[in-house]
């Protein structure tokens, strides 16, 4: 059964950052799973351990666009204001 990591997410005007903490994990950014499901639903997964389901505060327009980054045991997503159907702030 997966496990929920913890997870830190901040927001601005113009933008949207969820910092996800997978620790214990060997993973590249080619072995992650970040998958927008009808604009609203974000599903992250780190195999074999990890998942996290979270409802976003607008429309991802542009999922192309996302950003993400892994750093040590740190995986950050981003999303810029011009990304999402309404103004998340």
């Amino acid at each position: 059964m997966p496990i929920t990591p913890r997870y830190h997410l901040s927001q601005s005007n113009t933008h949207l950052e969820i910092e996800v903490n997978i620790p214990h994990v060997r993973v590249s950014t080619s072995s992650l799973e970040l998958v927008i499901v009808d604009g609203t639903d974000l599903h992250f997964h780190a195999p074999p351990t990890y998942l996290l389901k979270l409802i976003l505060p607008g429309r991802v327009l542009d999922e192309e666009a996302v950003e993400n980054s892994l750093t040590g045991g740190s995986v950050g997503i981003a999303f810029s204001e011009e990304q999402t159907e309404k103004s998340l702030g």
